[in-house]
């Protein structure tokens, strides 16, 4: 119980970086949304709550008019289509941003059903699914590389312990190793 205590200490301390995926820094205001003064990435508050919801509907026709949807997967191809539109343009507007991104998340709800309602063994649904999964998330790492070139660009590149975006948490982190240290020592 000890150890739970601690870890959800710590991840109060990170929640920052938890939830916004990106530093707290004015390089990157344009990546968030504030909602009730909770900093969250903006694809994630607009991907995952259109994937729940979309997949949601898709089960409830789903339940009142069973069908297999045959060329649903392509279907959902096509709407996380503008997403490498959106990639290659970087549409400054949050409210193109925003689109986009409902848009990626209903493809990817579309997706989901579409692999569970093929005629395979849940294993071989399971099985696709995952490298689904795989392929959609590795554009995690373009990401990433954005944000990293971002950083690598600025005066403050790895001293964490001054930078702006990085400062809080550097610090939250800092005191969280030397309770640790501290408690050991005890």
């Amino acid at each position: 119980m000890k150890y739970l205590t601690k870890t959800t200490r710590f991840l109060r301390k990170i929640k920052p970086v938890l939830l916004s995926h990106h530093p707290d820094c004015d390089m990157f205001k344009e990546h968030t949304v504030n909602i009730h003064g909770l900093k969250l990435c903006e694809g994630c508050a607009t991907i995952y709550p259109s994937i729940l919801i979309s997949l949601l509907f898709l089960c409830t026709i789903n339940f009142f008019q069973p069908v297999f949807f045959r060329y649903l997967f392509f279907i959902g191809l096509l709407f996380m289509g503008p997403k490498i539109i959106s990639i290659l343009l970087h549409p400054k507007k949050k409210t193109i941003k925003i689109g986009v991104n409902i848009l990626v998340g209903t493809g990817i709800a579309i997706c989901i059903f579409s692999i569970f309602s093929f005629p395979f063994p849940f294993l071989m649904n399971l099985f696709i699914f995952v490298v689904f999964f795989m392929l959609v998330s590795s554009t995690n790492f373009i990401r990433v590389k954005s944000i990293m070139k971002t950083c690598s660009a600025c005066e403050y590149h790895r001293n964490w312990s001054i930078c702006p975006g990085f400062k809080g948490l550097y610090g939250n982190i800092e005191k969280n190793l030397n309770e640790k240290v501290d408690s050991k020592l005890r």
